[in-house]
């Protein structure tokens, strides 16, 4: 069944007008591209600041194939796959309310990223403390709000402070950050998970999320002007 879902995908792009398309000025491939890339990133304030946030994200707060079974299995004692579907509902109900959120703000800030990382490490910590199942699901469907509202606005603020020669290497440290980090993180949170407990591996990734966002909104407030876009 989700094998089929994904031919929505395909009809989706079979779609799409080629003529509506604005054409972009390529790059022409040079030794030390990627170099250049980290040199650009790292030397900028706003990007640096949100790729390392996503990165931190990334590793510890993204890994719930690998809390939620023994979350739903160790803590509440319940069916492994029948909680752990549950967690992923409330999770996408979340992710749904986040992206409609996102989808009407033309123009993410800071601030803003600040307030959802703050935001989804404080409803991940709720889940993780929950003492009832259903309390951990009311705060999953914040999580899933608040982390795909994070990521989507790291996503647009990174392609709109970026030029248009640098986007596209930009654009691929904000996926290693996102997916890249798993290979690190999953294995040492399924450590903590196994030495301590479900909790505490949850608790890990959402006190540093919160701690994230709480340091991208002392920056935000250090530089309330704003940072205004790069000039394409």
């Amino acid at each position: 069944v989700n094998a089929v879902s994904y031919g929505a995908v395909l009809v989706a792009l079979a779609l799409m007008r080629a003529a509506d398309f604005t054409p972009l000025r390529t790059v022409e491939r040079e030794r030390g591209q990627m170099r250049a890339g980290f040199r650009y990133v790292f030397t900028d304030p706003l990007l640096r600041s949100t790729v390392l946030a996503v990165a931190v994200v990334g590793t510890f707060a993204f890994n719930y194939t690998v809390t939620f079974p023994t979350f739903s299995r160790v803590t509440f004692h319940q069916s492994s796959a029948t909680l752990y579907g549950l967690f992923m509902a409330a999770m996408g109900l979340g992710a749904i309310i986040g992206s409609l959120y996102i989808a009407h703000r033309s123009n993410p800030t800071p601030g803003l990223l600040a307030v959802l990382g703050v935001g989804f490490g404080l409803t991940m910590t709720a889940a993780a403390l929950a003492p009832r199942p259903w309390i951990a699901l009311v705060s999953l469907v914040g999580t899933g709000a608040f982390s795909i509202a994070f990521v989507s606005s790291a996503n647009a603020t990174l392609q709109m402070h970026s030029s248009e020669q640098m986007r596209g290497r930009v654009m691929s440290l904000h996926g290693t950050a996102v997916l890249g980090t798993t290979p690190i993180g999953a294995p040492l949170v399924g450590y903590i998970v196994r030495t301590t407990n479900p909790r505490v591996g949850l608790l890990v990734g959402s006190l540093l999320t919160l701690v994230t966002g709480v340091v991208l909104s002392v920056r935000w407030l250090a530089q309330r002007d704003g940072v205004a876009p790069r000039a394409n």
